[in-house]
């Protein structure tokens, strides 16, 4: 499909118009046509627009949509441009602003994926999105009075992102209107899992052999049957589990366990290094 360019240059009631399949040629052509119709030609003023074959079928509304305005000249793009940069900077500044006063505690097990989310409602504050509002104690993003809570309705008063991961990122799709927010965060949560999954696995054979689910089931206080839907994959393995591994690691490290293999002793190591 052949590209054109259009450049119309608007005296009214006197106007000129070049036609090329470059920028520079569409300018020649109208410069060329202002001299026939004696019109100063200045080439910051003049509209130009990328087009194919289609824009010649219609010619009346072609030259209406240019010399309504609807597309920039250059120097005016330019300038939208330099003004959207400015603004997308300011944007990010404020933004940033704001999510130095986030603190996620320890004790949360999503930590990460709880801040992105904390950021996407800053974003949508900085955007103009009126249900998010500055918390006035923390000056952190909270949910705006009227913003339905997950499965419940409407709430009198604002309200903080919920502690749980999955209501959060439903909060997140819902409040701020971005239904890809929730497959995305499926996606990545299945990701996570089939990590964890690796690690849980990995880590608890190298601690307690081939026969590791009823040990580690007892260490970590979990029923057994938790511990064999986890190792089967039919549910996610909590990330508060692979957080205590390394400790558990480490502890068999110390008590010598981990030098009967030297494959178990170099995994385990490997885990616990990396905490």
């Amino acid at each position: 499909m052949t590209q054109y360019f259009v450049v119309l240059l608007d005296r009214s009631p006197r106007w000129a118009m070049g036609v090329g399949l470059t920028e520079e040629a569409a300018l020649a052509e109208a410069q060329a046509e202002c001299g026939r119709a004696c019109i100063d030609f200045n080439a910051d003023e003049h509209v130009i627009e990328e087009c194919t074959g289609a824009f010649f079928r219609d010619m009346e509304a072609a030259f209406s949509r240019l010399r309504s305005g609807l597309v920039c000249t250059k120097a005016e793009r330019n300038s939208e441009d330099e003004a959207a940069e400015e603004a997308a900077a300011t944007a990010k500044d404020r933004i940033d602003e704001i999510m130095a006063n986030v603190v996620i505690p320890e004790s949360c097990t999503w930590g990460d994926t709880r801040v992105a989310m904390i950021r996407v409602m800053a974003e949508a504050l900085v955007a103009g999105n009126k249900n998010v509002v500055l918390g006035k104690a923390k000056q952190t993003p909270m949910w705006a009075a009227g913003v339905p809570y997950v499965f419940r309705g409407p709430s009198d008063h604002t309200w903080p992102l919920s502690e749980r991961e999955d209501h959060a990122a439903r909060e997140i799709a819902e409040n701020l209107g971005i239904a890809s927010f929730l497959q995305a965060f499926e996606e990545l949560r299945q990701m996570r899992y089939a990590k964890n999954l690796t690690k849980l696995k990995e880590l608890g054979k190298a601690i307690y052999g081939d026969e590791w689910i009823s040990p580690l089931s007892r260490e970590l206080d979990v029923a057994l049957c938790t511990v064999q839907r986890w190792a089967a994959g039919d549910v996610g393995v909590p990330a508060w589990v692979t957080a205590k591994l390394p400790a558990l690691a480490l502890a068999k490290v110390n008590e010598g366990v981990a030098d009967q293999l030297d494959l178990r002793a170099k995994i385990i190591r490997d885990y616990a290094e990396a905490v």
